[in-house]
This record gives structure tokens, sequence and C-alpha cells, in this order.
């Protein structure tokens, strides 16, 4: 969303997707509360229920917003990210928390992704590649003496583009391209010390256009330091 006033958008495109749930609970924000996202709300027969405000601990998706801060935020840095990729890198993190087994009862043992859509989730285009890995992609565009297989980095799946298998690529330029003809560097290719040279004339190019690398100081800190609850040994042995 570019602006606020466009999350009825979001809420139009979640219908269209997955279904109309029986409810939704949003965080008393005017965006969702008002205008055409109660709206379409109610024309949908979904109810909107609202969370006292400033108490984000009413509503169980900001624990979920938490862990992708967190797990994108980390992903970034080891990656040397730009940090203008934030927002790819976190949808990437939500799709792979999507499709993860987690710990909740409600589950049953499944993953959102299949309680959510009642299908069998695909993790075929989470699996294939890493984020900001470098890639190899065919770019249909080039023309003799320019080889097809162009350079590229790895910022996730391509929703509602093409097939299952698309993905997003970002070029030099800064900007990214949806291509299903994406593969993984060859050995040789890693070994190719021309090839090595166009990686880091890729990265100077990038830099320009999105920025430096991220790094610490661009995260809060509670989106870099994960909180682990605290448990007791069971074991009373000799006094420990």
């Amino acid at each position: 969303m570019k602006t606020k006033s466009e999350a009825h958008e979001t809420l139009s495109l979640v219908f269209q997707r997955d279904g109309v749930p029986p409810n939704i609970c949003v965080d008393n924000s005017k965006e969702q509360s008002l205008g055409l996202f109660a709206k379409k709300c109610r024309e949908a027969d979904c109810h909107l229920t609202n969370t006292q405000p400033y108490s984000p601990w009413m509503n169980a998706a900001e624990g979920c917003i938490k862990q992708i801060k967190l797990g994108s935020s980390r992903r970034m840095m080891m990656s040397e990210t730009p940090v203008r990729l934030w927002d790819h890198c976190g949808e990437y993190e939500a799709a792979i928390r999507s499709n993860t087994a987690l710990n909740i009862y409600g589950l049953q043992g499944q993953v959102p992704e299949t309680v959510m859509t009642g299908k069998t989730a695909d993790i075929s285009a989470l699996c294939e590649f890493e984020w900001f890995q470098w890639v190899m992609f065919y770019e249909p565009t080039s023309t003799y003496p320019d080889p097809k297989p162009t350079i590229g980095r790895y910022i996730g799946p391509a929703v509602d583009v093409g097939n299952a298998m698309t993905h997003k690529v970002i070029k030099h330029t800064g900007y990214f391209v949806c291509r299903d003809t994406v593969r993984a560097w060859a050995p040789v290719e890693e070994a190719n010390e021309a090839l090595l040279n166009q990686r880091k004339v890729f990265m100077e190019n990038l830099k320009d256009k999105c920025g430096p690398k991220a790094t610490v100081a661009d995260f809060p800190e509670e989106a870099i330091t994960p909180e682990f609850e605290y448990y007791a040994d069971d074991s009373q042995e000799d006094g420990f």
C-alpha cells in the first residue's frame, strides 16, 4: 500500500484469494474501522471487531508480526541486503511462516496456509532458493551479442504472476522482474573470476540505486534480539 487509505483494497484481495472469514479483529485504526473497509466487511457478512486502543497484546496477529520482523531483519543482515528491500524480505518471511508447522493447538498439526485456504500448502517456490541468493535468469529482451542468462538476486516468489514457480529477481538497476526461468549458479560459475567480478559491479550498481546494506542500526533492538521463555529443569538430583 502507498497510503493507509488503500487498506480496503487489501481486504478485497483477501476475500478474492482466500475467501471471507467469519470475523476480523483490527486495531481500532480509522482506515480499518471506518469507511470502505467497514463497508466491505458488512457487505460480505464478515463481523468486524476492534481491540482496545494501545493494547497490541489483545490482537494475536501482533505476536506473528514480531516474529516476522525478527526473521526478516536477521535474514537481511546475514545476506547484506540493502535495507530498502525490507518490504520484499518481510513478505518472504511471512510466506515462510505461513507455510511452517507452528506450536499452535488450533492448527492441529497443519500449517497456517492450509488452514486458511483449505488446500494442501505447496512450499516448492520457497524451497528452491534462499533469500538474496545469486541466481541466473533468462532475459528474453537481451539481443546478440549479449548472453541470454543474466545475473540477479532472488527476493522471493512472485504472487499472481505466471505459474507457481515464478520468482522475483532483482536486477542491478534496482528493479525486479518476475521469471520462471531461474536457476542457481553452477559450481563452475562460482569459480569463474570474470563472473565474480560481475557480481561486484552488480552490487556497486545496486548500492547506488537502493542504498547501503542493512546493519544493526537500521532496526530497533526488539527486532534484532529474540526473546526466549525461561524454563525450569525437571531434574532435582544432587541438589541441582
